[in-house]
């Protein structure tokens, strides 16, 4: 039996942050390694121009323990500073090759988890909320990365920089740390705090970007309702939530940040009120205090990074926890694994042929005992049992609100069965939204989502462009008269070679706004077509289109002899041909039979027939 029959996972066991982050150490480990020896050298600079700093202060008086001139200084200190701009460039370098590969490791297989999950599979909110989490818990991570790559070098100056201090005086070094201490201890207090507030502010930016998306995706009904005003009005209020948590979390980051950075101030104030008695002894030189001042300043810096990723380690958890919610269904270890290449340089590899296997090609389709509900409501459909033969053409009708939509979005797993069975030639399927796919299956829903791409790529959609089969599917879906319309908006000669290509070429817009309502459908039903499935699936597909149009579509798609179809619709044209009706009223199938039995049999269906047009 194919794989795709196979159970969907088990829901995840939770992570720890830690865990994600050690598989991920995992995927290039070489040039993590690199990129660490890099900045451990580029952070470890100072301690060398302290030290030049320090010799040229005793040079200038007279207290040097060598016998460099302030030139010799000058072309040591010069050197190190290209030295260590030329690091800089090559380590930069380095690093944002290490940063992308990190973040699109997380985001190839987050997309790809929600390409291949079971259909029932929702997500945890809005499309637009999900995208702040590719975007901006995805980055978090990859700043933590960052971090850490710094952080051996900044703990390389803080050891270096202590033992060279002691070395020239260590009680005074001792006092002057002090604070520092105190100040890591204060960051591991006030991590739970950063961690509440960071996970506000992601939950209160997600509302935003999920508010502004249904804005965008509903004008026309803002518009029509004159809502205007009260849209803005609650679009200020989340607003001003998000302003807030941010302006929370970023206030105690900064504030972490600042505290920390002015302890160097503090320490070279404790050096300029306790250095008094050793300057008057002569223990302690000019250039020593250049030294610590030098070191102090940096030292603050590199004491505040090493707090702020102790922080940033325990907030980059709230990250995890949400791209956890956007994984239900999978292996824990989806969002971290190493299985497949990133191809982030050459070329993109070809996408690779659709084999047709035997169990592709339908000989019967059987659910049994098929049952649904909306979240909430007992609406839904009720142990419907239904069979389609190879070749035939079956039609679910009812009046709105009867189930019919419902019925084959179970059927196909689109929504959660809270019961039933689906059965592909005999064989139970497992998982019917993974199954039931082209080339088995092709479905085109009520309201087709079209992408602000070329009509050619909306209807291709990745399969290898085939002119002819492209051609057919166009015919097929009674798009020829459209595309030659739409070619000769872009200056091609109605009739020339070029003009299919122009007319593919044209841009539909966002969500396809500059096709009609039939050219929409008819758009998706050429995308059902170039993939030659073993079933069609249609939901109310004629429901734009004039009767014309929709006598030349049926008459084209039943010209082909292996045609097998499944379709909801209350349209006359589709009951006419239908070898099988099936009849929904309140979630079930009150009646089933061809056209003419039913007229005479069921009241429901003459309702229909006589509404029908």
């Amino acid at each position: 039996m194919n794989s795709t029959m196979t159970p969907p996972l088990p829901n995840p066991t939770s992570w720890t942050a830690g865990r994600y982050l050690r598989h991920l150490l995992r995927y290039d480990r070489r040039l993590f390694i690199v990129n660490l020896i890099a900045w451990t050298i580029f952070h470890s600079y100072p301690i060398l121009t302290g030290l030049i700093i320090g010799s040229f202060f005793n040079t200038l008086s007279g207290q040097a323990p060598f016998g460099w001139n302030v030139w010799t200084l000058l072309a040591v200190f010069v050197a190190a500073y290209v030295g260590r701009s030329l690091l800089e460039l090559g380590a930069g370098y380095l690093w944002w090759v290490y940063y992308y590969t990190m973040v699109a490791l997380l985001r190839r297989n987050l997309f790809g988890w929600l390409m291949t999950a079971p259909g029932t599979m929702q997500l945890p909110a809005s499309a637009s909320e999900a995208m702040s989490r590719f975007r901006d818990d995805i980055n978090e991570i990859g700043q933590l990365f960052e971090n850490w790559i710094d952080f051996g070098g900044m703990f390389a100056f803080c050891v270096g920089s202590l033992v060279v201090m002691s070395m020239i005086n260590w009680r005074l070094t001792l006092v002057v740390t002090i604070p520092f201490a105190m100040v890591l201890v204060a960051t591991n207090v006030a991590t739970p705090l950063l961690k509440r507030l960071r996970r506000a502010a992601r939950a209160a930016g997600g509302q935003v970007s999920d508010f502004i998306g249904e804005i965008f995706g509903a004008v026309q009904a803002v518009r029509v309702a004159t809502a205007e005003e009260v849209v803005v009005e609650r679009f200020r209020q989340i607003n001003h939530v998000r302003r807030r948590s941010a302006l929370r979390d970023g206030l105690a980051t900064t504030l972490l940040q600042n505290v920390t950075e002015s302890v160097g101030l503090i320490g070279t104030g404790l050096i300029l009120v306790l250095g008094a008695e050793v300057f008057a002894t002569g223990s302690f030189s000019i250039g020593d205090f250049a030294i610590f001042s030098t070191y102090l300043a940096s030292l603050a810096s590199r004491m505040g990074f090493v707090g702020s990723t102790l922080a940033r380690q325990k907030q980059v958890g709230v990250s995890f926890e949400r791209l956890e919610r956007m994984l239900t269904g999978a292996d824990p270890g989806t969002l971290v694994a190493n299985n497949a290449s990133l191809h982030l340089r050459g070329a993109l590899p070809d996408l690779p042929p659709t084999t047709r296997m035997p169990i592709d090609t339908l000989q019967s389709l059987t659910a049994r005992g098929l049952t649904a509900r909306f979240a909430g409501s007992e609406r839904g459909i009720e142990r419907i049992d239904l069979e389609i033969a190879v070749g035939s053409f079956t039609v679910i009708t009812g009046r709105v609100g009867s189930g019919k939509t419902t019925l084959l979005r179970a059927m196909l797993g689109l929504i959660p069965l809270e019961g039933g069975t689906v059965y592909w030639n005999g064989e139970p399927v497992a998982d019917p939204a993974t199954f039931l796919v082209p080339p088995r299956v092709a479905y085109t829903p009520q309201t087709p989502r079209l992408f602000s791409e070329s009509l050619r790529d909306n209807i291709l959609l990745g399969v290898p462009e085939d002119d002819d089969a492209l051609l057919n599917a166009i015919r097929l879906a009674q798009m020829e008269a459209d595309v030659v319309e739409m070619a000769a908006t872009h200056g091609s000669r109605a009739g020339t070679s070029t003009d299919y290509a122009s007319g593919l070429a044209m841009l539909v817009g966002p969500r396809g706004v500059r096709l009609s309502g039939g050219q929409l459908q008819r758009a998706a039903a050429a995308r059902m077509f170039v993939r030659a499935p073993s079933l069609l699936v249609f939901d109310d597909i004629s429901s734009a289109l004039d009767v014309e149009t929709e006598r030349a579509l049926w008459d084209g798609i039943f010209a082909r002899a292996d045609v097998t179809c499944l379709v909801v619709s209350h349209r006359r044209l589709a009951l006419q041909r239908a070898d099988q009706i099936l009849v929904m009223r309140d979630g079930q199938i009150v009646a089933r039979g061809s056209l003419g039995d039913l007229l005479s049999t069921s009241p429901e269906m003459r309702e229909i027939w006589e509404g029908g047009t």
